[in-house]
């Protein structure tokens, strides 16, 4: 089903309704989301996971780190303390300055990686029609 372009933009377009009707920090598992964005290349979902993790307050168990890989989690500590820096030298306590502050550093942060995502979503354009 992943491989027929139109039904897989009808099922990405509905399940982006879903993901966009929750503010980044409800109950969306962020890991779940990278993990499904990888696996068929919707590099917003990624994303999003990415930007979750970032700016939610829960502290990142081992198993998250394994399941994103180790270059991501240490990207994502870092974007963490960098928001901790921005929050105290300002003297806010507002999670929305910081969350949108950092969302282009995020998509700064994961640049390789999403655009690799979005050239194999690319490929789908390419791809026969379904049988």
């Amino acid at each position: 089903m992943w491989n027929c372009y139109e039904l897989r933009a009808v099922a990405i377009k509905k399940i982006n309704f879903k993901i966009q009707k929750n503010p980044p920090t409800t109950k969306l598992d962020p890991i779940k989301l990278v993990s499904l964005g990888r696996e068929y290349f919707v590099d917003s979902w990624v994303l999003r996971g990415f930007e979750t993790l970032v700016n939610r307050e829960k502290r990142m168990s081992e198993t998250d780190a394994h399941a994103i890989g180790m270059l991501e989690t240490f990207r994502i500590m870092s974007l963490r303390e960098e928001r901790y820096r921005r929050k105290a030298s300002s003297g806010s306590d507002s999670e929305d300055s910081d969350s949108l502050i950092l969302s282009g550093d995020v998509q700064t942060a994961f640049q390789t990686e999403l655009e690799s995502i979005a050239e194999k979503a690319e490929a789908f354009h390419r791809s026969p029609e379904c049988d």
